[in-house]
């Protein structure tokens, strides 16, 4: 696991403002974070580069919140590009699979850095 996937600082304060509600939030982010993929994949289906924009955005956004470094990094490329991009590109589905595994190692780096089991997450295949 890359040192830059998560802030440990971000998520030490996380867990002492939310207690015991914190492993429900880290719960709330990977339900959401399946939930924007599929929105994504919709999004790019239907050529809306607007909606592949706030979506990563979106995703950004909630994965700053939890100090996810190096999620937010490939939604804010993602963010970035939306616009210019050829949705029905082999780019863009390499761009997809890309955030999926981020959003894999964020959740497989989260659980091991606080021990919050995440419903329905199997990282070992």
């Amino acid at each position: 696991m890359s040192v830059n996937t998560l802030d440990r600082e971000v998520l030490t304060s996380l867990r002492l403002i939310m207690e015991e509600d914190f492993a429900a939030l880290l719960n709330a982010w990977w339900q959401d974070a399946g939930e924007k993929m599929a929105q994504l994949h919709e999004a790019v289906r239907n050529d809306d580069h607007d909606a592949v924009r706030r979506t990563a955005h979106s995703l950004k956004g909630s994965g700053s919140n939890l100090g996810l470094l190096a999620l937010n990094a490939v939604c804010q490329e993602i963010e970035s590009t939306a616009t210019s991009m050829n949705l029905a590109s082999e780019a863009t589905g390499h761009m997809l699979v890309n955030l999926q595994q981020s959003i894999n190692a964020s959740a497989q780096a989260l659980q091991e850095e606080t021990g919050v089991i995440l419903i329905g997450a199997n990282f070992s295949g």
